[in-house]
């Protein structure tokens, strides 16, 4: 029997305050319930990211993790996970602002 709860419900996460340049950013993203295995995507402005020296993608069974090292000014933007099992999906945005050093 298949019930609402054997879906994927993912744990908002967030990056951040204060994000620089050459510095570097991680979230995590994990379900607070649903059934493993998960499949998981990471979108940025809603592309699938790809991957770079500076952008990498951890993936196990129960989440996954995002890692950007150094931070750009291009890294800004909105960056999606979506999980997925056999019974549907569910996905979550959080905005990465990354900031310019300032020059005296």
């Amino acid at each position: 029997k298949v019930t609402f709860t054997d879906k994927p419900k993912i744990n908002p996460f967030f990056f951040p305050k204060n994000n620089k340049v050459d510095k570097k950013a991680s979230v995590f993203c994990s379900a607070s319930s649903g059934l493993a295995p998960f499949t998981f995507e990471w979108l940025k402005n809603g592309h699938k990211i790809e991957y770079s020296d500076s952008l990498n993608v951890d993936v196990f069974k129960k989440y996954s993790a995002l890692f950007i090292e150094p931070l750009s000014i291009e890294d800004t933007g909105n960056y999606t996970c979506i999980m997925s099992n056999g019974y549907g999906s569910d996905s979550f945005t959080a905005p990465l602002v990354v900031e310019c050093k300032k020059w005296y």
